[in-house]
């Protein structure tokens, strides 16, 4: 993002959120942006999707708009109105949402130039050591989580409520290189997601090995079955994970309503 960014930059430091960012900090920030342009009547997000991204508006206007139901009908109603400088996504405390849901749709008012940075993104800008935001950090990684698991994990019949007890009960850690997470043959009760690092995979048998990136889950693949695992992980540099437990899991699949629920979960983790 080149053409006109030092505007862009004085937009960014003029935000609430982000008035203690110094102007490389802003410049990295918009460097991670892509420009758009909608027309009126656009719907830029809609209430109840995932937040994958955030929106800083370069010019234009739109509305804040909440569907109500009153006496058997849906009426849509106008709470805000947003305009150059805002950020759709973001207020001056944080994320607008604390659960991963948009919790209003934004509707364009007038043709509108925005800047779209992707939560990865936005993630990659918060991990910067200089960067001092814990709670947005913390929040994006449990963003970003939630829809791992929806998207690529075997929990789609999970609601969102759900998958966001297990994000929030996963625990953090820090290991040291060389440490080991699990070995062969050890019982699979928990998997791992990648914050920071590298984390090497290895299948003695086969004599392969896998290096897992960040953002990306393992130990998943004999999750909640009674299959040892099939391969030993350990930590290649200094790394950062957060663990999931399948007595945790366990909880949340109601076995005695749903048996073909937990079935179906056991065996798409076999067939992996």
């Amino acid at each position: 993002m080149k053409k006109n960014s030092e505007r862009y930059e004085d937009l960014i430091l003029h935000h609430p959120l982000f008035c203690l960012l110094d102007y490389q900090s802003a410049h990295q920030l918009i460097g991670h942006a892509m420009s758009e342009f909608v027309e009126a009547e656009h719907i830029i997000v809609v209430d109840g999707d995932p937040i994958d991204c955030i929106y800083l508006v370069i010019s234009g206007k739109a509305e804040v708009i909440r569907t109500v139901h009153a006496l058997g009908k849906n009426r849509e109603t106008r709470i805000a109105t947003v305009k150059k400088g805002d950020i759709i996504g973001l207020s001056s405390e944080g994320f607008a949402s604390h659960t991963g849901l948009r919790t209003a749709s934004v509707r364009a008012l007038t043709t509108m130039h925005l800047l779209k940075i992707s939560l990865y993104d936005f993630l990659q800008f918060l991990k910067q050591p200089q960067i001092r935001y814990p709670n947005l950090k913390k929040l994006s990684e449990e963003f970003l989580l939630i829809q791992f698991i929806r998207a690529h994990h075997t929990f789609q019949n999970f609601s969102h409520e759900k998958i966001q007890t297990m994000v929030k009960t996963a625990r953090n850690i820090k290991i040291s290189a060389g440490t080991s997470l699990y070995k062969e043959g050890d019982v699979a009760d928990t998997c791992y997601y990648l914050l920071n690092g590298e984390v090497a995979l290895l299948n003695l048998k086969g004599s392969s090995s896998t290096v897992v990136k960040i953002n990306q889950m393992f130990g998943d693949a004999e999750f909640l079955t009674n299959i040892k695992r099939k391969e030993s992980a350990y930590a290649k540099v200094d790394s950062e994970v957060l663990i999931m437990e399948a007595e945790v899991v366990r909880k949340l699949i109601p076995i005695e309503h749903s048996p073909s629920l937990f079935k179906k979960v056991i065996s798409r983790l076999r067939r992996k």
